[in-house]
């Protein structure tokens, strides 16, 4: 079984909203949603910092969408480590299973994460358990992430205005392995369960 610190966080965020039907993570799970356009539009941004050289950006096209940063007035330090792929063997519940997870960037022993979001909600980065997840499985020290603020005028379809930037930085916390361990536990038994072809 191969879990990853996006199911988990996905997986939690829906055992929290009473109201959300189990169809729902299912289709997720299963690959089956399709994406919006404000997640290709982030995944766009994230090739646009993938591949950022030093300098200024003012305005980017990628994949079909247009990135204006001219309103920011600040510096990012991208690391040269960007787009690592992680993988670790272990035992969840007691099956065999390979957790995985993509970095954005990396800098010594910690993690960046780049999010792209109309609305900036500091509370929503501190509950996931994406962060908490790299933390436990992959051995990092600190996880930040970067969230970039936009907003789209309604007159011009695809572009996105960045106006803002956030970084958020978690660590360490006493009861986080337990944490990570109690809900990949409980994310294990909803897939047997619930989607089985996912187990193998």
């Amino acid at each position: 079984m191969r879990i990853s610190a996006t199911q988990i966080d996905a997986f939690v965020r829906w055992q929290k909203n009473e109201e959300a039907p189990l169809e729902e993570i299912i289709a997720y799970l299963r690959k089956q949603t399709a994406p919006t356009d404000a997640m290709r539009a982030g995944t766009a941004f994230h090739k646009v910092l993938e591949r950022a050289e030093c300098g200024e950006i003012e305005r980017v096209e990628q994949d079909g969408f247009t990135f204006d940063l001219s309103e920011m007035d600040c510096t990012l330090e991208l690391p040269e480590v960007r787009e690592i792929k992680l993988e670790v063997l272990t035992v969840v519940a007691g099956f065999p299973a390979t957790v995985v997870g993509v970095l954005d960037a990396q800098r010594g022993n910690g993690a960046y994460d780049h999010k792209l979001t109309a609305r900036f909600d500091a509370e929503r980065y501190a509950d996931s358990y994406q962060w908490r997840c790299y933390l436990s499985w992959f051995g990092f020290d600190w996880f930040t992430y970067n969230v970039f603020e936009a907003y789209q005028p309604a007159a011009e379809p695809g572009l996105y205005i960045v106006r803002n930037l956030h970084s958020l930085t978690f660590t360490r916390y006493p009861e986080l392995d337990a944490d990570v361990s109690r809900v990949a536990r409980d994310y294990v038994h909803f897939i047997r369960d619930h989607v089985p072809e996912l187990a193998k």
